[in-house]
């Protein structure tokens, strides 16, 4: 990708042909994604500085450099689960932004919005409507997963377990939305049974049934129908 992004048109020869552009003039700009850095090589992210800093770099096949103090810098746009530390220059070159809630926001309120964000319902005449956002999740939908995590962090963080959060609260309500689309009767009755298992991934606490894959459905929600052997 930042072969792409720093030497567009020395790059083509070498893609797959379906990665090849149809188009020959050369993007205004690139986008780059380096997701979750932390599980990267260790040495990455201060090779990164040095290839962002000389906007170049070299490759085996070719005798010349990539890019050059004349090529426009991409923007690069790293993500990471924080399970390593990554060095402090690095990060001082970076603009870090965390997901936290907003200040004078509930942590209830703010997962809410966040999926409100993902499935909220647009008209179908909005610019920003599409194919993918056609079958949307009802509010309270987003709101009843939300106050599921919300329980289910408080009772984790007492045995000094993971907690879940936005990841988990956003991986549900996917679930949900891939498996009822549109179905918000579908989507009550399977809430309970699937945020168990989405958030509460440590499996079965001893002593813990509060926080056991296996519960009660949540209040207000319809219980899961049967099985059927």
């Amino acid at each position: 990708m930042l072969w792409k992004a720093f030497g567009w048109e020395s790059a083509q020869p070498f893609l797959a042909a379906d990665e090849r552009s149809v188009d020959p003039a050369v993007p205004a700009g690139h986008v780059v994604l380096i997701d979750e850095i932390d599980k990267a090589d260790s040495d990455l992210p201060n090779s990164l500085l040095e290839v962002l800093a000389q906007r170049s770099f070299r490759v085996e096949p070719l005798a010349q450099p990539i890019g050059g103090p004349q090529v426009q810098p991409p923007l690069i746009v790293i993500t990471t689960n924080e399970e390593r530390e990554l060095p402090a220059a690095f990060l001082r070159r970076c603009i870090v932004l965390t997901q936290q809630p907003d200040p004078g926001m509930s942590y209830r309120d703010w997962l809410v919005r966040r999926g409100a964000a993902h499935f909220a319902e647009l008209p179908a005449t909005s610019p920003t409507a599409s194919p993918r956002r056609a079958e949307l999740i009802a509010a309270v939908i987003l709101e009843k997963a939300a106050e599921q995590l919300v329980s289910d962090r408080q009772q984790v963080s007492q045995l000094n377990l993971p907690p879940p959060g936005l990841a988990e609260y956003l991986d549900l309500l996917y679930a949900l939305h891939e498996l009822f689309p549109g179905q918000t009767g579908a989507q009550q009755q399977w809430l309970g049974r699937l945020s168990a298992y989405g958030y509460l991934k440590h499996g079965v606490v001893a002593g813990q049934s509060g926080v056991s894959q296996t519960r009660a459905p949540i209040d207000g929600l319809a219980e899961p129908p049967a099985e059927r052997g």
